[in-house]
């Protein structure tokens, strides 16, 4: 597997924390769990495994396979009497858990859904091993826990509910399989997924935009990333720094601040490369909105803009609403042609696209076909 892909993003900024955490383990192959990675990767943690047996916890004691102090809490995953045991046991508050466990989409998904209420705020559910989910030789139902995320992806992608309906349902369509509260976002890799948690009180965030910080600079020092989370760094990069009020709807009407914090906050100091689609021409924003934004969170950065308006282009330079020397290729994101010279005016090789564009769901899908190939390996 390729697991540490979703751990080294989401854990590795914690590894000197106190953290909370469970693995629920496989029971065949438990006596032979390696537990150092977690010892070596988060030292500092309280550690509790699931799925074990009494005499396997003894005979890894013995053998020296497992610390004299292990954690451990016996029980069948599939079964909802011992899952209450275990939180009982552990007294919950996790900060994460991983299900290394059964391959059972029930089991999954049921364990899931017991368990999430006992994360903590802005933690993370880990879930191994999806790909078995169609395997017939241990699914006995017509659904996948992948049927289950895609689910949850698109209520969290169209958010707007309809409350008449007789089911759970977003926009006009009803789900099999509601939402549950609080899940904030879900990153899928290969074989697996991790799903975080909001704040509560904020729902839609992972963290509180009342500890907005104080940044009157454009630059932020590498340093401030390691005293705060990069999701902090990015919404208040994207405020006025004396108004406090968003730069654009990226940060107000929307929760980007997430992604943009997570997986661009690392790179604040780099020289990447990036474009946008998208300038905010006909926006209540306003145009370059999103253009302040970058130049204070990505600094170094070279950056494209795309837009469709070429007049209003021409004439918020000429107004100084934008820079004169700002990098803008212009044209209508639904044309082949014209995205094909966008590649060409800008010289692709980009180490991030941000599509804010025509919003269509033709315009979307053709425009990452064509432009998927100019960015960089790790983009």
């Amino acid at each position: 597997h390729a697991y540490e892909t979703m751990y080294g993003m989401f854990l590795a900024q914690r590894m000197a924390e106190p953290l909370k955490m469970l693995e629920i383990v496989q029971a065949s192959s438990a006596c032979k769990m390696n537990v150092h990675f977690w010892d070596r990767f988060l030292p500092k943690a309280t550690k509790w495994y699931a799925g074990l047996t009494p005499s396997c916890v003894e005979e890894g004691k013995n053998r020296g396979v497992f610390p004299k102090d292990l954690k451990a809490v016996f029980g069948n995953q599939g079964n909802a009497a011992d899952r209450n045991k275990w939180i009982r046991q552990t007294d919950g508050h996790f900060d994460f858990i991983v299900d290394d466990s059964s391959p059972s989409n029930v089991h999954i998904l049921e364990t899931f859904m017991d368990l999430w209420p006992h994360i903590k705020p802005g933690g993370h559910y880990f879930m191994e091993h999806l790909q078995l989910g169609r395997d017939p030789t241990f699914q006995r139902q017509e659904w996948a826990m992948s049927d289950v995320l895609q689910s949850w992806i698109e209520q969290l992608l169209i958010s707007k509910t309809c409350e008449h309906c007789v089911r759970d349902c977003v926009g006009h369509k009803c789900y099999r399989w509601k939402i549950p509260r609080n899940v904030c976002y879900i990153f899928c890799q290969l074989e697996a997924c991790v799903i975080g948690k909001c704040i509560t009180s904020d729902a839609g965030r992972p963290w509180s935009p009342r500890h907005q910080l104080d940044i009157n600079d454009t630059k932020v020092a590498s340093t401030a990333i390691s005293c705060t989370s990069g999701i902090q760094v990015a919404y208040s990069l994207g405020h006025n720094a004396h108004t406090r009020k968003a730069l654009t709807d990226k940060f107000s009407a929307h929760a980007y601040e997430t992604m943009y914090g997570m997986f661009l906050a690392q790179h604040m100091d780099e020289p990447v490369k990036m474009l946008e689609i998208g300038l905010g021409c006909g926006m209540d924003y306003g145009v370059g909105g999103s253009v302040a934004f970058w130049d204070r969170f990505l600094p170094q950065a070279t950056k494209w803009y795309a837009e469709f308006n070429s007049s209003c282009v021409e004439e918020s330079k000429e107004r100084g609403l934008i820079p004169k020397e700002l990098n803008v290729v212009v044209g209508n994101q639904g044309d082949a042609l014209v995205r094909k010279r966008w590649i060409a005016q800008t010289g692709g090789h980009f180490d991030f696209i941000v599509d804010d564009g025509s919003h269509r769901n033709d315009h979307i899908l053709a425009t990452f076909l064509d432009l998927w190939p100019h960015i960089k390996p790790g983009g």
